[in-house]
C-alpha cells in the first residue's frame, strides 16, 4: 500500500513540474466585460484589471515566469481602451490618416509613416500594426539623458461597428499566440 502510495505523490508531483515547466499546457480563462458585451479568451497566467473609468483595463501577468517576462512594463502585457465609437471614428482620434486607398496609416513618435494591417473575425473589423517607439528614460551619472528604442509598440483596434477595444503595449509586441487567440475567440 506503501508503495502505491509513494508512486501517486511521485506522478502527481512530475505532472506539475511538468505543466509548470511546459508553459504552453495553460488553461485558457474567459475574460468577459458585461459593460461593453465582448469576450475572448486570455491564458491563465494573465488578469485583466479594470481602471477607474470601467473604459480602462490592464492585462497584467500574474505568474512569476511570465512577470519576469514582461517586467520592462511593471508586469503590464498590453493596455486596453474600450469606446462606443465606431472604427473610422476612433482611427481619426488616434491619429492614423486614412489615405484614398482606403489604406489607414499611422505616423509614430518617430516620424515614420507605418500601414496598418486589416484584420477581421466573426462580427468585427480591425487593425493592427507594429512601430518603433520611445521607451523610459534614463538620466545618466553625466546629466546626459537618453531614451530606449523599443521595436515593439503594437496597436491593436477591433470593432463591432458600435463599440472599438484599443489593445495596446508599449514596448513589447504581443505574444503571438496570445494575439491569435484573442482574434479567434473574441465575440461581440
Amino acid at each position: 500500500m506503501k508503495k502505491i502510495l509513494i508512486a501517486i505523490i511521485f506522478i502527481y508531483c512530475n505532472t506539475l513540474v511538468y505543466a509548470q515547466v511546459n508553459s504552453h499546457i495553460v488553461r485558457n480563462n474567459t475574460y468577459k466585460n458585461k459593460k461593453y458585451g465582448f469576450s475572448f479568451l486570455i491564458p491563465g497566467y494573465l488578469k485583466i484589471a479594470t481602471g477607474g473609468d470601467e473604459s480602462y483595463y490592464k492585462c497584467i501577468a500574474i505568474t512569476p515566469i511570465e512577470k519576469k517576462k514582461h517586467a520592462v512594463n511593471r508586469g503590464a502585457v498590453f493596455i486596453m481602451e474600450v469606446s462606443t465609437t465606431p472604427l473610422d471614428s476612433t482611427l481619426s482620434v488616434e491619429n492614423y490618416e486614412k489615405h484614398a486607398d482606403g489604406e489607414y496609416y499611422i505616423n509614430t513618435p518617430l516620424n515614420d509613416s507605418v500601414k496598418a494591417n486589416k484584420i477581421k473575425g466573426v462580427g468585427w473589423t480591425g487593425l493592427q500594426e507594429t512601430h518603433v517607439c520611445r521607451g523610459g528614460t534614463t538620466t545618466q551619472s553625466n546629466g546626459d539623458v537618453t531614451s530606449e528604442i523599443l521595436d515593439g509598440c503594437e496597436n491593436v483596434y477591433l470593432s463591432n461597428g458600435k463599440i472599438t477595444i484599443k489593445i495596446y503595449t508599449d514596448g513589447k509586441k504581443l505574444d503571438d499566440k496570445l494575439y491569435a487567440g484573442i482574434l479567434k475567440s473574441l465575440r461581440f
